[in-house]
């Protein structure tokens, strides 16, 4: 997705493979949903957990760890994972009642 709108805007195109830099992991996708964030970010709908453009739709991912960036300890080549985009402290008022998407250091 290049640019935000309706359903038009999305469209199947060849993109490179994806490099590990620090701190990351590249995932082979096996499954993905489209799923109400997707929307959101497509329609440029409120803070939509500041997504950048240009993106590849799908922030339910599940798949395997096909190659890992320098400083990553906690998964290895060939784990399944399901990828969880969203970071919330816990610990702030919105984390408390429930609404992570408020945290005062959401990321």
């Amino acid at each position: 997705m290049r640019r935000h709108g309706g359903p038009d805007v999305l469209v199947a195109e060849t993109v490179p493979d994806p490099v590990a830099g620090w701190g990351e992991a590249v995932i082979r996708v096996r499954s993905v949903a489209v799923n109400r964030l997707d929307c959101l970010v497509r329609e440029d709908a409120g803070h939509a957990y500041n997504a950048r453009l240009p993106l590849v739709p799908g922030y339910d991912v599940a798949g395997d760890v096909v190659a890992l960036g320098p400083g990553v300890a906690t998964v290895r080549r060939g784990d399944r994972v399901y990828v969880h985009y969203d970071y919330a402290c816990g610990r702030c008022a919105a984390c408390f009642e429930g609404d992570e998407s408020l945290c005062a250091d959401y990321g």
